[in-house]
């Protein structure tokens, strides 16, 4: 990702389509692969640590804890709605 892209608005159809189309398939290969050598809770654990390593080489150690509170904070918000 070019630095000229992080900050712009997300076109959610791009978004959309990147997770179904190419992550979600090739996580899900890495998970049936990873979980071959150990146990779901460490290729979880793994899976997340990737992740946090992700963003921070990425979009730096800051932007990265923000962009992760935001999306905790979008998963409660989902866990409440789905309880009303």
């Amino acid at each position: 990702m070019s630095e000229e892209n992080i900050g712009n608005r997300e076109d959610r159809e791009v978004v959309n389509f990147l997770v179904d189309e190419i992550f979600l398939p090739n996580l899900q290969k890495s998970v049936e692969e990873a979980h071959k050598k150990a146990s779901m809770m460490e290729v979880l654990s793994a899976s997340s640590n990737a992740y946090l390593h992700l963003l921070e080489n990425t979009i730096g150690l800051e932007a990265a804890s923000v962009m992760l509170q935001s999306m905790a904070d979008h998963m409660k918000s989902r866990s409440v709605a789905t309880k009303n």
